[in-house]
């Protein structure tokens, strides 16, 4: 994204370009999942902050 709106002219320089992408850790592609419980009791946490619950219910 960043690269784009370098070439694009939309920023001027791409200060990401000096950033390096992490190495992946060897032991698991993808992290555990919520089971349909644990989701149905997060779902129902009364919170202040009601885009956590929705970060967690949308990423799963």
């Amino acid at each position: 994204m960043w690269a784009d709106a370098f070439h694009d002219g939309g920023i001027k320089r791409n200060t990401l370009d000096r950033v390096k992408n992490l190495a992946r850790d060897d032991d698991e592609d993808t992290a555990d999942r919520f089971e349909r419980g644990e989701l149905e009791r997060i779902a129902h946490v009364k919170t202040r902050r009601p885009q956590d619950i929705n970060l967690v219910m949308f990423a799963s």
